[in-house]
């Protein structure tokens, strides 16, 4: 083959013919045709240019093989064999190095072309165009060395990274610490997001990728939360994230690089300090004592809310010393202590509060050293907690004390001289009726100075309950013994006397186990476990048997709450408000006894529903509010404040019996559970306690 020719001049108006070999040349295309036959390749200049030959060489087909890159060699040499096969259709298409024959420059070819065959299926003919493809070629490479190292980058990089092709979000490379996130095997690799992480759905993620690949605007979070399943399990992830677009060559966004740290631990970790700080203050503001830390100058670092309270102050202690704060007298009373706090002992004294405190309180303070690994103090934590009613009482009981052993010796010898005299008058009595009843008045005198000594002694029914009960036994023995000898020589008026003198002493002896049971709920503390209301009325009702039936009460209990508490104290408290509800039962116009009408019903109700004036002793987000409710005689609302009061009776004992002690050992259980006890009421239409207990 020979070089092109130029186009021939096209006659005036006629449309120019098509020149094909004007048409390769500006395509800078180069043609050859391949003898089969004599092995001999016939070329244009275009090609032989592309091959490094000489416009005048003439080149054998194995010694065009020879200017191959030896890595295409054999390749070339076998798609040529190929294509000379019949059966391969004839088309060649084929990339391949060559070495310039005379430069040795490296080109890269694209050849295509056409074998043809005679009738017998021999090739005759092989001929085709080759194009020099190097600059696209190497543009591939430079790209394809590019992405090696993209992919290099996203695969080795300890920051979790992943690429996302199109809006559908097809995952094409994900590294490791992405898939440890995501709990995932390398399988997802080629499947959408939505199909690797169904989980994700409803989730904002696939929203935020979707945003950025429509838009180009780049998306950065800090701390997004998300929920992924690994193994079956659901985890929820904190993480910091940044998604940006991919951009192809014209522009054109194809994807998004996603690229994620995983905070959970920092997010967890921290959630869990300011748990555990909130829990601390909690305490502490919740713990009914004074507690606050000192640093190694002495200085105020924190405290609680009580301490903001005794003293009325606000954050502005923070930073004082002690000395500046309460004032130099005060310091001096208390640096001896304080010194040997600092010197690393734990230290406990008592001491009336220092003037700043602007009220009389006698306080218990602990000094507890706080130590660093290495043992050294770097801080005291102080503990202090009001013991001004502990000191009065220790005052009070020191002079009841003396009181009671002085009423008691005083009792006893009334009682000694009271039998003696009594020994007197029955051995008289045959002598003269009228010394008898001058002893019976002696002896209703003492009992009434026996009365007056019991009312004076009821503050102290805890301590002088137990020691009470013994000269109550002696009156009731005496009196019995004095009934038994004189029933067959007195009146029936005279013993009369007798009963009612015993009548009065039962009194005053259930009087005193009241007081002591109260006393008992008043100092202990309810044990706490969870506790089956529908148990404990059931147990009540049981032990007021005998009352409804008597009384032929009809009670309606709906379903209780189990609550946490001491079974014991719930069990008195339902036991006092179902007998009272048993007692105090209304009279008709008609004079007969109403047949009492007793519901309990239960049910829950949020703090924020409470009425002021309700002040539980524990605060609780909800309470069980369980209503015992009856139709007996009522009461006015004025005195619902005096009917939970220690001996406040709005009944005088002829009409209902009791000590008045029911109803305040009924609040002090429910104050020992940290709830409230209210009532409402009128006269003659029944009445309705509603006790509150945290749920």
């Amino acid at each position: 083959m020979t070089g092109s020719r130029p186009p021939a001049d096209s006659p005036p108006n006629e449309p120019p013919q098509p020149d094909v070999n004007f048409a390769l040349q500006a395509a800078q295309v180069g043609t050859w045709d391949f003898d089969v036959a004599n092995q001999q390749v016939w070329w244009d200049e275009r090609c032989k240019e592309l091959y490094g030959f000489e416009p005048d060489d003439r080149v054998p087909y194995q010694q065009v093989l020879s200017y191959m890159h030896p890595d295409d060699r054999a390749r070339v040499d076998e798609a040529v064999q190929w294509v000379l096969n019949p059966q391969s259709g004839g088309n060649y298409d084929c990339q391949f190095r060559t070495l310039g024959a005379s430069d040795g420059r490296l080109r890269w070819l694209h050849c295509r072309g056409r074998a043809f065959f005679n009738q017998q299926g021999v090739a005759y003919r092989f001929a085709g165009i080759a194009q020099d493809v190097t600059p696209l070629i190497q543009m591939r490479q430079q790209l394809d060395h590019s992405q090696a190292r993209f992919t290099d980058l996203v695969m080795t990089t300890p920051v979790a990274t992943v690429i996302f092709i199109g809006r559908e979000m097809l995952i094409q490379q994900v590294n490791n610490p992405m898939l440890a996130i995501w709990g995932k095997e390398p399988s997802v690799i080629g499947k959408t997001l939505h199909q690797a992480m169904p989980e994700l759905q409803g989730q904002p993620f696939l929203a935020q990728l979707q945003h950025v690949f429509d838009t180009g605007e780049p998306f950065r979070q800090l701390e997004g939360v998300t929920d992924l399943i690994e193994n079956g399990h659901r985890k929820r992830v904190w993480f910091d994230q940044a998604c940006n677009p991919l951009y192809d060559q014209v522009g054109q966004i194809y994807g998004i690089i996603n690229v994620v740290i995983d905070v959970t631990a920092q997010v967890l970790a921290r959630q869990k300090v300011e748990a555990s700080e909130a829990h601390l203050q909690l305490l502490r503001d919740t713990v009914p004592a004074m507690i606050f830390y000192l640093d190694t100058d002495q200085r105020y670092q924190s405290y609680n809310k009580v301490f903001r309270e005794w003293f009325a102050v606000g954050d502005e202690v923070q930073g004082q010393t002690v000395r500046e704060f309460i004032g130099e007298p005060a310091y001096q009373a208390t640096w001896p202590h304080l010194a040997k706090a600092y010197g690393g002992l734990q230290v406990q004294y008592e001491m009336l509060a220092p003037n700043r405190m602007s009220s009389h309180r006698w306080l218990s303070i602990v000094y507890t050293p706080h130590l660093n690994p290495q043992g050294r103090v770097i801080g005291v934590i102080v503990h202090a907690t009001d013991i001004t009613q502990r000191k009065l009482m220790e005052l009070q009981l020191g002079e009841s004390e003396a009181r009671y052993r002085l009423l008691s010796a005083d009792l006893e010898q009334q009682v000694q001289r009271r039998t003696e005299e009594l020994a007197n008058a029955n051995q008289e009595l045959a002598v003269s009726n009228q010394e008898y009843v001058l002893v019976n008045t002696q002896l209703a005198g003492a009992n009434t100075n026996l009365i007056r000594s019991n009312q004076n002694l009821e503050q102290f029914a805890y301590i002088a309950s137990h020691d009470l009960q013994e000269p109550l036994r002696k009156i009731q023995q005496f009196s019995d013994l004095l009934k038994t000898r004189l029933a067959d020589s007195v009146s029936g008026e005279d013993l009369v006397y007798l009963e009612r003198m015993q009548l009065a002493a039962r009194g005053m002896s259930h009087l005193i186990k009241d007081l002591l049971g109260f006393s008992r709920i008043a100092t202990s503390q309810a044990v706490a476990y969870p506790v089956s209301l529908d148990e404990v009325v059931r147990l009540a009702l049981d032990n007021l048997s005998v009352s409804i039936e008597e009384s032929g009460a009809q009670i309606r209990v709906d379903t209780l709450p189990i609550v946490e508490g001491d079974k014991m104290q719930l069990s008195q408290l339902f036991q006092n408000l179902l007998s009272n509800a048993l007692k105090f039962r209304r009279i008709s116009s008609s004079g007969e006894v109403i047949i009492p009408q007793i519901s309990l019903k239960a049910k829950v109700v949020k703090s924020g529903d409470l009425s002021t004036s309700l002040l539980p002793s524990l605060s609780a987000q909800t309470y069980h509010l369980i209503e015992v409710a009856d139709n007996g005689i009522g009461f006015e609302e004025k005195y619902l404040d005096r009917i939970f009061q220690v001996f406040q009776r709005l009944h005088g004992k002829n009409e209902f019996a009791g000590t008045g002690v029911g109803l305040a050992i009924v609040q002090k259980v429910v104050t020992n559970h940290g709830g409230a006890i209210t009532a409402s009421s009128k006269l003659g239409a029944g009445a309705t306690f509603c006790v509150y207990l945290p749920a």
